[in-house]
């Protein structure tokens, strides 16, 4: 007897071992995606300490009154966020030293575009006002005081949302300690 095409049963199986793959493959994408997003709050964290850091390590002649050190948190032309090491002068005004957020060499990191937002919430209305006033809202500053290692600009806390506009993440920045922390 010839064959002359398959049996249900093994179309039936064919079809189990594709779904099977299908599924393993959407929990591979998502368990990527979770990696990605929670590797962006690890680096804002970390950038958070490096800069405590830097500002406490920089000496008082490199690191004048009227332009102290800072990190900014910029949304690139690509989406992106971008995090950069800056100075601000005593206007309010960012400088970046002649560097772009969208050149990848001039970034101290880059977040992934699963990153669609990170909003500073404002603990009230005194750190409002005392933000820097050149800063657009998708430019979030933020500077420790050498002295003490208390925030000048950015204490308070920034919540990290992902496509969809779900909120992943919430990293807390004390303004008096300079202490920070993801939950």
């Amino acid at each position: 007897m010839k064959n002359k095409g398959y049996t249900l049963i093994e179309l039936i199986i064919v079809m189990a071992i594709i779904g099977i793959l299908a599924g393993a493959s959407f929990v591979s994408i998502g368990v990527i995606r979770q990696a990605r997003r929670q590797t962006a709050v690890n680096t804002i964290d970390s950038q958070l300490s490096s800069l405590l850091v830097r500002t406490k390590a920089v000496s008082a002649a490199s690191n004048v009154s009227d332009k102290p050190l800072c990190m900014v948190i910029t949304k690139r032309t690509d989406g992106a966020y971008a995090i950069m090491t800056a100075t601000i002068d005593g206007s309010g005004t960012i400088d970046y030293g002649g560097r772009s957020p969208n050149t990848n060499t001039d970034c101290e990191a880059i977040l992934p575009k699963d990153i669609t937002q990170i909003k500073y919430v404002y603990n009230d209305s005194t750190q409002k006002a005392a933000a820097v006033s050149s800063t657009e809202d998708d430019n979030l500053v933020i500077q420790f005081l050498k002295s003490d290692g208390s925030t000048l600009y950015g204490g308070g806390k920034y919540e990290v949302y992902v496509r969809g506009g779900r909120l992943y993440a919430t990293i807390y920045l004390d303004k008096v300690s300079g202490n920070h922390y993801i939950e």
